[in-house]
């Protein structure tokens, strides 16, 4: 006879401690983690919210999950049913709540993760969340301060420490919500604004090819900032490369004449006749 079987005097007992057991995982409150940069998800104790039941579940979540308080049932059928009757909205954010909780549910059944209290629905506040927005600007706080105060070296840190949590776009992948939209442009100019001052320092401080590159990241979402393409321009010639700096004008000129009209402001114009005299 095997001496590792448990006897059947005690198997009770332990499967009665393993019922206990999970009753107590089930209690533990759990921790939240909710990414927005890129694409939006949510993941409970490390494990990835999936099988939303529709793309409303998943947008209702993701604002409930942003604003992380009590929100009016009423706005809520305003903003995600618009136009509808007070009955049918009802009804549409009735079934969108239940099938977000039930998503919650398959990882931790019976935790009552959405609640409704006072004609409001709210994240349940005993609930640990970790937004990565948060980090971005609790970063980028921390950068503007230390920047503010002189200490360009914790600055740089900070910025970069913010500039890594940016992983894309505030839900990029969502692109007909207003306010999806409106977040997204908030945190886009904040970033613009971080690798701006990174790659300012960049071009200051000895490493002007990966100021180049940084330069080039925010000519990506706004190609028509004419400062930036002078600082392109500035880094070439620290490299040895005029002649880059030279076509590197021609882009800004091209850009801002189709885009806005306008030429090259005569800042611009100067940097460019500067360089290319010393190539003659």
């Amino acid at each position: 006879m095997s001496q590792n079987k448990p006897t059947a005097s005690i198997l009770p007992e332990i499967q009665k401690k393993q019922h206990q057991d999970a009753q107590s995982d089930s209690r533990t409150t759990p921790v939240i983690d909710v990414n927005y940069f890129g694409v939006f998800e949510i993941r409970v104790n490390e494990r990835l919210l999936t099988g939303w039941q529709g793309k409303k579940a998943k947008l209702l979540c993701a604002f409930l999950f942003l604003h992380n308080r009590s929100l009016y049932r009423d706005k809520l059928m305003e903003l995600f049913w618009p136009g509808s009757g007070v009955l049918a909205a009802r009804n549409c954010l009735n079934v969108t709540v239940h099938q977000i909780r039930s998503c919650f549910q398959e990882i931790i059944p019976d935790y009552p993760f959405i609640l409704f209290r006072d004609e409001c629905y709210c994240v349940n506040p005993e609930i640990e969340v970790n937004r990565d927005i948060d980090v971005f600007k609790m970063h980028w706080r921390s950068a503007k301060a230390y920047d503010n105060d002189r200490n360009y070296k914790a600055a740089l840190f900070e910025y970069e420490l913010a500039a890594s949590v940016y992983r894309g776009d505030f839900m990029e992948d969502e692109l007909y919500e207003r306010w999806i939209e409106n977040e997204r442009e908030s945190l886009k100019e904040s970033y613009l604004l971080i690798l701006d001052r990174i790659s300012y320092f960049y071009s200051m401080n000895g490493k002007p090819d990966i100021a180049v590159d940084l330069c080039n990241q925010i000519l990506c979402k706004d190609e028509c900032r004419e400062d930036i393409h002078r600082r392109i321009m500035k880094c070439y010639t620290r490299i040895g490369q005029p002649q880059r700096a030279l076509k590197q004008f021609e882009k800004c000129k091209k850009v801002l004449r189709e885009e806005l009209e306008v030429k090259p402001t005569r800042k611009t114009i100067e940097l460019y006749e500067m360089i290319k005299n010393k190539l003659n």
